[in-house]
């Protein structure tokens, strides 16, 4: 698979892998896609059935914690739009 990274809407990076760890600022990792063909990647997050089981497969012993997050507190504030100026603005 191919993944593609971005660091503050800057020139994206491309990397080859068959297996991708997504962890947050904690080391914690919080999802996993594996490629199982060249058509068909499996992925799956923290809180997902099967995420403990996966990280397993993968040679990854850490114990995940999973605190949830209200969606309205991702929200921008009311009257905020958001662009992609705007958050390159922010991560300054």
């Amino acid at each position: 698979m191919l993944i593609e990274t971005h660091d503050k809407l800057g020139k994206p990076q491309r990397f080859t892998c068959t297996r991708l760890v997504i962890r947050d600022v904690n080391n914690t990792p919080v999802m996993l896609a594996m490629q199982q063909s060249p058509i068909h990647i499996f992925t799956v997050h923290a809180g997902e059935a099967g995420f403990e089981r996966a990280l397993r497969a993968m040679g990854i012993h850490d114990t995940v914690v999973i605190d949830r997050v209200d969606n309205d507190d991702l929200q921008p504030p009311p009257g905020t739009l958001w662009t992609p100026q705007s958050a390159e603005a922010s991560a300054r």
